[in-house]
């Protein structure tokens, strides 16, 4: 993709139409792979009708900086750093897209679907927020659940993962919670968010279930816990929005049934613990 595209600061779209408004397929080619140049002929021409602008030029903090300073400055560069920043760049500018052209569709061409922009966000000053998730491999009967402790700036405070044995995706989500608890209990975090992506684990804790329910005592632990003398509030959250915790889980599966607690950052978390840090907004769509 460097090629011409990376070489000129003044790349505009009205150089790719032909004067009937359709797509330069020629031109396209040979900047493009087939299977980009197929996205973009999928979208609408009519929404491009406007004055021909530029909307994101060489930003100081993109790739185009990263690579003059990398070149000219001899600056060490984290590259994880800045794929986040241009991701975060990407998705603003889609999020704009988006809204500028809030319409339907003409006939014939693709359907627009609904779309949120999620982001994860810090929790207030004084509190700590834990974010769960549980993770499950049905094709070689594994489990997992994990947990992230985080300050109000968003900076990491402690992490766990725990291979689990063979169970629902749901009881993992709540012995993420059970054993979040627990750790947040020992370790004095007297004022705790928990964030869940899964409503029926949420729905479990804040209801309870009979006696009779299969999960009753994971959940009677957790009500317990609760009731203890500290602050603890539930929220649910997407997916999109927890998705440092998802990967941590998913650690968790290759691992022995032993508690693994983290200090620092593991570096196959960096990236995407970086995006949030940043205020990465995600797209939801349904």
């Amino acid at each position: 993709m460097e090629g011409s595209i990376m070489k000129s600061k003044d790349l505009r779209l009205g150089k790719y139409l032909l004067p009937s408004g359709d797509w330069n397929l020629s031109l396209l080619a040979q900047q493009l792979q087939s299977h980009v140049i197929d996205i973009i002929v999928a979208l609408p021409v009519d929404f491009f009708v406007a004055r021909d602008t530029i909307l994101w030029s060489l930003s100081p903090d993109g790739i185009w900086h990263a690579r003059n300073a990398f070149i000219f400055e001899a600056v060490t560069l984290n590259p994880s750093c800045t794929v986040v920043q241009i991701h975060h760049r990407i998705a603003e500018a889609v999020c704009v897209f988006i809204v500028a052209n809030d319409q339907s569709p003409a006939s014939g061409s693709v359907a627009f679907v609904s779309t949120v922009w999620v982001k994860w966000n810090p929790p207030d000053l004084g509190w700590i927020k834990l974010n769960t998730d549980g993770s499950v491999n049905a094709h070689h009967h594994l489990v997992a659940c994990g947990g992230i402790f985080r300050n109000h700036h968003g900076n990491f405070v402690l992490a766990f993962a725990q291979k689990l044995a063979p169970t629902s995706i749901l009881e993992a989500e709540l012995l993420a919670i059970l054993y979040g608890l627990e750790l947040a209990w020992t370790r004095q975090f007297n004022k705790l968010l928990v964030e869940v992506d899964s409503t029926s684990a949420i729905r479990l804790v804040q209801l309870g279930c009979k006696n009779t329910h299969a999960l009753f005592n994971t959940v009677s632990r957790i009500q317990h816990l609760v009731k203890r003398n500290w602050l603890v509030r539930f929220h649910h959250v997407f997916r999109e929005a927890n998705q440092p915790v998802g990967l941590f889980a998913a650690y968790g599966l290759s691992q022995d049934s032993s508690v693994n607690l983290f200090t620092k950052i593991p570096s196959f978390l960096s990236l995407s613990f970086t995006a949030d840090t940043i205020g990465t907004w995600f797209p939801r769509t349904s």
